[in-house]
């Protein structure tokens, strides 16, 4: 196993993320609606990868790599909100 580094230990966990964007969601004044309705579709793609079956290796593989690229586009949009 490797240590991990700096910016390893500095990713927020994708559950935050994930409340963060409900956060925006239900303030749609304070972060603005264009920011709310963002938020409400990545949120969208988050429940429908958590309801995903893995009853294969493909399929786990498909569905990690999916959450990967969720991640790093929650990771943008919560930067940038």
């Amino acid at each position: 196993m490797t240590k991990p580094t700096k910016q390893d230990l500095e990713k927020p966990p994708i559950h935050v993320l994930v409340k963060f964007c409900s956060y925006v969601v239900s303030d749609p004044v304070k972060y603005t609606k264009e920011r709310a309705d963002k938020a409400s579709k990545l949120l969208g793609e988050w429940l429908s990868l958590q309801s995903l079956p893995e009853s294969s290796l493909k399929e786990r593989q498909d569905r990690r790599r999916k959450l990967q690229l969720l991640y790093e586009r929650l990771t943008t949009f919560t930067r940038e909100t």
